[in-house]
């Protein structure tokens, strides 16, 4: 799969807001550009804008100029990604139906259970999953259906320290496949050579 992510994030001259009534500027031209194999790291206290700015990666935000470029193959990992999953399956015939649906084969289910430490509950029903499991599952879902650009809403949030370890391996082997990691977070996650933007300081560290 290495090299099979042609297209990078480019953000050029961005300028956003908070919210269409809050008119404050949480960005104010930023340019940023990650080419393949590359991570951002968004910074910022609780109801900082971390999640606005991903909303705006996604052509969803409130921005008032400038314009951005992304590669259209995108996995977005939120607060409410157990809405992804079907509660009255077991978590194997969930990470099986969003293969079918993206129209990959499953034969790499099982790896992806291994990878995220989830293989001894593959036959529970997910609605039966912890918050911790629930949140590896998620996990699990990324690397199930091959995606170019990730972007991660607090994927720290509820992982124990085995389990961020784990988050940590599996973004660094996305990015050894060419991927982008674009992770919003207020807590440590050690994601080596990533461009640091600290929301507060509209600068990029």
């Amino acid at each position: 799969m290495k090299g099979s992510f042609y297209t990078p994030l480019v953000v050029h001259g961005r300028a956003l807001c908070y919210s269409p009534a809050q008119r404050d500027l949480l960005i104010d031209r930023l340019h940023l550009s990650l080419p393949p194999g590359s991570a951002c790291i968004i910074q910022g206290a609780n109801a900082s804008g971390k999640s606005t700015f991903l909303r705006d990666l996604l052509n969803l935000g409130e921005h008032v100029s400038g314009w951005l470029q992304r590669n259209s193959g995108i996995h977005y990992l939120g607060e409410n990604d157990k809405d992804s999953f079907r509660q009255d399956l077991t978590l194997y015939g969930c990470l099986k139906l969003f293969c079918r649906k993206a129209g990959m084969p499953y034969q790499e289910v099982s790896w992806a259970l291994r990878a995220v430490n989830l293989i001894h509950v593959h036959d529970q029903k997910y609605s039966l999953l912890s918050q911790g499991q629930r949140k590896r599952a998620s996990l699990a879902r990324l690397l199930v259906v091959p995606r170019a650009l990730w972007l991660l809403d607090e994927p720290t949030l509820a992982l124990d320290t085995n389990s961020l370890t784990i988050l940590e391996q599996i973004i660094h082997f996305h990015r050894m496949q060419g991927g982008c990691v674009v992770a919003a977070t207020h807590t440590h996650i050690d994601i080596p050579d990533s461009t640091r933007i600290r929301l507060g300081d509209l600068d990029t560290l």
